[in-house]
């Protein structure tokens, strides 16, 4: 027979061609048989064997691909599952405020915050103050007026000038004042248990105390003896008393009377 390639004449049953390698018999390759020469295109590197021609296109719409569903661990589709929602985020607790909501402060008396602010604590004392009977205020108008004389001089003396209350024996009587006003205070707002017989008695004790002592400040601070002052220019009483001292007495009688005010009205 003659190879269909070349025109060699080979034997028969050969299955490739000994001189231009062109397959004679493809049925050892499982595959149909092998094309003419004539049939072969020009860009076929493989004598024997001819490239498939890809299908022809067609016009029209291109098909869409449908997306794919997820599928669940044994394998089914299932529509997408959404993801869950954030968790919300829990609040601060807030500190509970001093007054009742229905109490006539609620509204205006400011929460307690970490911070301090000057503008709450203002708005607390005169809620404060304005609650308190008018003894109460009596008093605590007295002791503010004993401590603030405690920063003027009491006595001027030639050795030394003039001498603050918070500088000498003055000072008695500025805490015995404070004390009085801090019973004040704690009865108003119930902060110590004890009886409140005992806080008046307690109060009217400081105030009363407070009162002689600036008489005994006076009476000590009392020297007429001349003697040069401090720049040596002129003659001056060793030591005598000025008008811080007579400005507390007065604060002190004012707080007293408070007290003896508040002592009577009070039920106790």
């Amino acid at each position: 027979m003659k190879c269909p390639g070349c025109s060699t004449e080979v034997a028969d049953g050969t299955s490739i061609c000994p001189s231009c390698d062109y397959i004679i018999d493809d049925s050892f390759l499982g595959s149909a048989p092998a094309p003419a020469p004539e049939e072969r295109g020009e860009g076929d590197t493989n004598p024997g064997i001819k490239r498939p021609s890809p299908p022809p296109t067609r016009s029209g719409k291109k098909r869409k691909v449908p997306a794919k569903k997820a599928k669940k661990g044994n394998g089914s589709a299932h529509e997408d599952i959404p993801e869950p929602l954030p968790s919300p985020v829990p609040l601060a607790p807030t500190m509970p405020t001093r007054y009742a909501p229905e109490s006539p402060g609620a509204r205006s008396s400011p929460s307690y915050s970490p911070v301090f602010s000057p503008e709450e604590a203002m708005a607390d004392a005169r809620l404060f103050v304005g609650g308190l009977t008018t003894a109460d205020k009596l008093t605590l108008l007295g002791g503010a007026l004993c401590l603030l004389c405690s920063f003027f001089p009491w006595k001027e003396t030639a050795a030394e000038g003039e001498v603050i209350g918070l500088q000498s024996l003055g000072i008695v009587a500025t805490g015995l004042i404070a004390l009085a006003m801090v019973v004040v205070v704690g009865r108003a707002r119930r902060s110590f248990h004890v009886n409140p017989a005992v806080m008046w008695l307690v109060q009217l004790a400081c105030s009363g105390a407070t009162i002689v002592w600036c008489l005994v400040f006076i009476k000590l601070s009392w020297d007429p003896t001349e003697a040069h002052s401090v720049d040596g220019n002129m003659l001056m009483a060793t030591s005598k008393p000025v008008m811080g001292v007579y400005l507390c007495a007065a604060g002190a009688i004012i707080a007293a009377a408070g007290t003896l005010m508040g002592l009577k009205d009070s039920p106790t």
